[in-house]
């Protein structure tokens, strides 16, 4: 299985996993639904975890310590929370509304440290230019002592491209390319709305309809997505390799659009 798309599962509380390990072998993602003042005990012992807050507020209680989020009304207006928990730790996540928390994990060696990501720590900013400007918010980042995981948020303004000029990461070419392993977990607004993603190469080219609540898993080639017009579409995009890079490498035939970025920030 090279790409796939996941429809939105059902979810009354607690946790679903979404992506196991019999799709990607390191990678897997899954959604928790809390509601006011439930608690949630976690300890994963071969897994580094990321939890990224999609909607409300909790506390994170690990090692002695609590971590507060901020209030998150809306993914397409405030920046996330988020913890990183290494292997091997006892975590209890307590709602303090209604909340919605993205859960990615991976395999690790070593166990660490819990590292908190409060929102206003999470960096914003916008990429490309043109009808592929978009904004991105960079969640766990280098500055978080994970071990394979890189998370973050991209969100399309109506009719805008991300991923793009198209990229892949399927081999191991360094300092060209590093092979790594990534999904994307949508939402649109309004719901009813959609978004489109081819994904592609010399061998493969499909495209898919995206809903609210779809998961798509890419293993190989080119990714590109695009927002229906009126319509806004964010994505937690979860990336995982060995070395803990994220190198892309751009469809030759798009490479100019790098130029073009250029000369039109220059303007």
């Amino acid at each position: 299985m090279n790409h796939t798309i996941i429809g939105k599962p059902f979810i009354e509380t607690g946790y679903k996993q979404i992506v196991s390990t019999e799709i990607f072998d390191n990678l897997t993602f899954g959604l928790l639904l809390l509601k006011q003042s439930q608690d949630f005990m976690y300890k994963e012992e071969e897994k580094e975890s990321v939890f990224i807050l999609i909607k409300g507020q909790v506390i994170f209680k690990v090692n002695g310590k609590e971590y507060t989020t901020n209030l998150r009304r809306d993914v397409f207006v405030d920046s996330p929370s988020a913890l990183y928990v290494p292997k091997n730790l006892d975590l209890l996540i307590k709602a303090v509304t209604d909340s919605e928390i993205a859960v990615a994990k991976a395999f690790c060696i070593d166990s660490g440290s819990e590292y908190f990501i409060p929102a206003e720590k999470v960096k914003n900013k916008y990429v490309g230019e043109s009808n592929w400007k978009r904004l991105v918010r960079d969640v766990v980042d280098s500055s978080v002592p994970a071990q394979r995981l890189i998370v973050g948020e991209t969100i399309n303004l109506p009719g805008c491209w991300s991923s793009w000029p198209p990229h892949k990461h399927d081999i191991d070419d360094f300092p060209n390319e590093l092979k790594a392993d990534e999904l994307y977990h949508f939402r649109i607004e309004p719901t009813y709305s959609f978004a489109l993603q081819r994904i592609y190469n010399k061998n493969i080219d499909e495209s898919y309809v995206i809903r609210d609540g779809d998961t798509v898993i890419t293993k190989t080639g080119y990714h590109p997505v695009v927002a229906a017009p009126g319509t806004l579409v964010y994505y937690i995009w979860v990336v995982s390799n060995e070395k803990r890079k994220f190198l892309p490498s751009t469809d030759p035939l798009f490479t100019w659009h790098k130029n073009v970025e250029f000369i039109l920030k220059e303007k």
